[in-house]
């Protein structure tokens, strides 16, 4: 039997059967960027290629939303240091809104300390870094599914900006350098901000074009005649529960003659099929 790290329930119409395959591994948050390649192994062995680039637009944009907490407390610890007289927010209310589980980060605003005129410590400066790292490749991830020509030129602009995500030693890193991560406003320069915001206008481009319609709160995808009925009663239900979950997308196609019904919920995925 096959194991993977996710659920899977696979109705077929009549009758209905269930199968589920769940190992329990967790949270992507918790379980590093491997998680990613494993979930596009397991919908290319389902056989259902048409689903992934649905799957990944989520996943970016959920990234989208996770990097921006990230720029937002690099800032934040930076202000604190400068200016330690000021009560900021730890932004632990940020970090749960974007699904990001670690509650360490809650520390870094308090816990930043400048080092000299130009260097600040910062506590978890190399897994930030390396998440922002992280968040990039999930959102160029979609275009280099699509084989389309925006990769490339994103991939090129990130690795221009790789010097950028390299802290120094012991946990310091320049204003210069968080200036070239989070700010917007560089005087015609690159910074990771701007690569940001294009993706995110890229990502939102494509969900556009990949979605024919909206129904119930889902993303829909490649539909057949009459599917819209299945979709409504199934969200339905799904909708019922919609208030205990944070940052539900939903996304249904239609795909070797089934409905596949993909949810990300704070980076975790299931897929039903019926």
């Amino acid at each position: 039997m096959l194991v993977f790290s996710a659920n899977y329930f696979v109705f077929s119409r009549s009758p209905i059967i269930i199968s589920i395959l769940n190992n329990n591994l967790g949270r992507y948050d918790n379980c590093g960027g491997g998680c990613m390649t494993e979930k596009r192994i397991i919908i290319q062995e389902l056989g259902e290629d048409g689903l992934l680039l649905p799957v990944l637009v989520n996943r970016a944009l959920l990234a989208n939303e996770q990097i921006k907490y990230f720029f937002t407390l690099l800032q934040t610890a930076q202000e604190r240091a400068d200016h330690p007289e000021r009560t900021l927010s730890m932004l632990r209310i940020e970090r749960e809104t974007a699904g990001i589980e670690s509650e360490q980060f809650d520390a870094v605003v308090l816990g930043t300390q400048r080092t000299d005129d130009q260097s600040y410590s910062v506590p978890f400066l190399d897994e930030i870094l390396s998440r922002i790292q992280e968040c990039l490749d999930e959102m160029i991830a979609p275009f280099t599914a699509q084989g389309n020509g925006h990769a490339q030129a994103f991939i090129d602009r990130k690795e221009s900006l790789r010097p950028a995500l390299h802290g120094g030693p012991e946990g310091t890193i320049t204003s210069v350098h968080i200036g070239r991560i989070t700010s917007g406003e560089t005087d015609g320069n690159e910074s990771i901000h701007n690569l940001v915001m294009d993706l995110h206008r890229a990502l939102n481009q494509l969900q556009t074009e990949l979605s024919k319609e909206t129904i119930d709160g889902a993303m829909t995808y490649m539909l057949g005649v009459g599917d819209d009925v299945h979709i409504r009663a199934f969200m339905a239900g799904v909708n019922r529960t919609s208030p205990l979950r944070r940052h539900r997308c939903d996304s249904i196609t239609r795909d070797w003659g089934r409905l596949l019904h993909t949810r990300e919920t704070n980076c975790s995925s299931r897929m039903i099929s019926g």
